[in-house]
């Protein structure tokens, strides 16, 4: 029963991760798509190779031992490039984020002559670590670095990139304002504290484990098999939250400057000018408005925002003028308005603020292009349309 079981863990659930994996890689999408999927695949490999190495079948097929630690290196970087790349889903990668695998390509690397050496020589490594009773136990014939310093660096790897999706989180919500992000992102919202959660709970097992294993010295490795597990149940946790809510890819949207009935507008003929305005262009612009609120750079112009997503200037004026009958200066003025409101609305500072540092903290250049934007928009000055702000909030 126990095998069965077993055999239903590693290679059902591996299975399973694979196909979603490749799926994510394979369909177009967000970086943060593509990175979930690699995540999935490596996590598949992981699982499958894994029923392979329990005491029971290692000494039967010794070609898997020692294939699995590189991976757990992956872990923590991919789980913070994931987040980075969902909270900003117009960023581009940037080549300095190959740094973080390092540790997992110079590991692989050590332990090429490993790899290939004979089954005999696997065997005895496998026999010692087994005879030991510890899994970082090794004869020191192999690797650059001993397996001990090894299995410290990964717990420290995954503990060290759990905090720095903390704080990572805590910046993105610092900046963007939580409430801002809860009032139209619950699903967000719900993926993003469930998965830190475990996370963070996975990580004090791997603090437990490593207290007991090395300063106490107990070796079972009950601790570990329930890392495993939680990490397994973090992952299937994903993928079921991503068949179910499929948006999650499209990236956060934070203070809904785009209706659903504007949306459907953007794939309407327009009858003046009898072009068709792509989707795809509306969602970058509002991905790259409303998840890293560019309109708070006093020097935005259109040509910064062609270069980020990619459109045509003329392709950017076009859609935002069919969407909202607005030029894109105009455009960025109102959602420099929308923001102010919704601040004005939820943050009680910025009610002691003067005109000026308003103005500032909305991203104008200074109090005269605010009471342009104002008088353009809604006929008032900037101290009227404040006045009434206040007295209704």
């Amino acid at each position: 029963m126990t095998e069965y079981l077993a055999v239903i863990f590693h290679f059902c659930l591996g299975t399973l991760f694979f196909l979603f994996g490749i799926n994510l890689i394979l369909r177009k999408g967000l970086i943060a798509s593509k990175l979930l999927g690699i995540q999935f695949t490596a996590l598949s490999i992981t699982l499958i190779i894994s029923y392979y190495l329990t005491e029971d079948n290692i000494l039967n097929h010794p070609y898997f031992f020692r294939s699995l630690s590189p991976p757990i290196y992956l872990v923590g970087p991919l789980s913070v490039l994931i987040q980075k790349f969902l909270l900003y889903p117009n960023r581009k990668f940037k080549s300095i984020y190959l740094l973080h695998f390092a540790p997992f390509l110079f590991h692989i690397v050590e332990y090429i002559p490993f790899y290939f050496s004979s089954p005999e020589a696997k065997l005895n490594e496998i026999r010692y670590v087994i005879s030991n009773g510890n899994l970082s136990a090794s004869t020191g014939n192999f690797g650059w670095l001993p397996m001990s310093i090894h299995s410290y660096l990964k717990g420290f790897s995954i503990i060290v990139y759990s905090f720095w999706l903390g704080l990572d989180l805590y910046s993105y919500f610092r900046t963007k304002g939580f409430r801002i992000l809860k009032r139209n992102n619950n699903i967000i919202i719900k993926w993003i504290l469930i998965d830190f959660t475990m996370k963070i709970i996975a990580v004090l097992f791997i603090v437990y484990y490593f207290v007991t294993m090395n300063l106490i010295g107990i070796k079972s490795s009950y601790e570990l098999i329930i890392i495993y597990i939680i990490f397994s149940i973090n992952y299937l946790f994903e993928v079921f939250y991503l068949i179910l809510n499929p948006q999650m890819l499209v990236g956060p949207t934070l203070s809904g400057f785009f209706t659903k009935k504007e949306l459907e507008k953007f794939s309407e003929v327009n009858t003046t000018t009898k072009k068709s305005i792509p989707i795809e262009h509306i969602l970058k612009i509002q991905n790259l408005f409303e998840t890293e609120l560019v309109f708070l750079n006093p020097e935005l112009k259109i040509i910064n925002v062609s270069e980020r997503i990619g459109i045509s200037a003329s392709q950017i004026s076009l859609s935002i003028k069919q969407a909202h009958g607005q030029s894109f200066p105009e455009f960025v003025n109102s959602c420099r308005l929308t923001y102010l409101k919704d601040e004005l609305k939820h943050n009680p500072i910025w009610k002691k603020y003067t005109i000026e540092a308003l103005a500032f903290e909305a991203g104008f250049k200074n109090r005269q292009t605010f009471h342009f934007a104002c008088k353009s928009l809604y006929g008032l000055s900037a101290a009227d349309f404040l006045s009434i702000l206040k007295k209704q909030h």
